[in-house]
């Protein structure tokens, strides 16, 4: 039973990070070089076409959700390192952080949802590799902020590595499913994605918090 609830646990935090990078990469599905899009000129051209296409997929489901784990890691390693130091020398130290990490995910949670409230999925030109880096990076940052609160509730690194697991594969998914998707269900679908993503992680939030 336990190792369920880590496994669900686990797939829910995947799931929430990987909201904003499935809403850009929706949006910016149009700009790609996609199987099916080329002029078909030969045979030999359309399976070239495709292999290549699906290379560039790979390669961009592979950037962010490498970059999406890397900052979650980054985050809970700077936050074990603060709860190390920390904790033997401020009273009621346990109640601090479980405070503080309530209000870092709330906090994630909340922008999410306004930002998906103002329609602000942002359409990005993934086309070379710097604005690959920089759309990486931008739908990422949460991650750092939820990995910072996780080592504050007293996550430990046998828990977050499975967590860190479940978010890089659900991420290559999210990001492979919003290019193929395209770009005509972005603000639709786009926008439900990180409405669910908030939620999840308020949930997650209020967990930590109780429990």
């Amino acid at each position: 039973m336990e190792v369920l609830k880590s496994i669900l646990e686990a797939l829910l935090l995947g799931l929430s990070l990987s909201a904003d990078c499935f809403a850009v990469s929706l949006c910016s599905s149009t700009g790609l070089h996609l199987p099916g899009k080329s002029p078909r000129s030969s045979d030999t051209t359309s399976a070239g076409d495709a292999t290549a296409a699906k290379r560039s997929i790979a390669g961009l489901a592979s950037a962010f959700a490498i970059t999406q784990t890397g900052l979650l890691l980054a985050g809970w390693l700077l936050g074990h390192v603060f709860r190390t130091f920390f904790e033997s020398r401020i009273s009621h130290f346990e109640m601090i952080c479980s405070v503080a990490a309530f209000v870092l995910l709330m906090f994630v949670a909340v922008e999410m949802f306004l930002s998906a409230l103002r329609g602000k999925t942002e359409k990005i030109n993934l086309s070379s590799a710097r604005n690959i880096i920089i759309g990486a990076v931008a739908t990422s940052i949460d991650a750092l902020t939820v990995g910072l609160s996780l080592a504050l509730s007293g996550m430990a690194l046998s828990e977050i590595l499975p967590s860190a697991a479940a978010v890089l594969v659900v991420t290559a998914v999210a990001v492979v499913a919003g290019i193929l998707s395209g770009s005509a269900l972005g603000r639709n679908y786009g926008r439900t994605a990180v409405f669910t993503g908030s939620a999840i992680l308020a949930a997650i939030a209020v967990y930590t918090l109780l429990f």
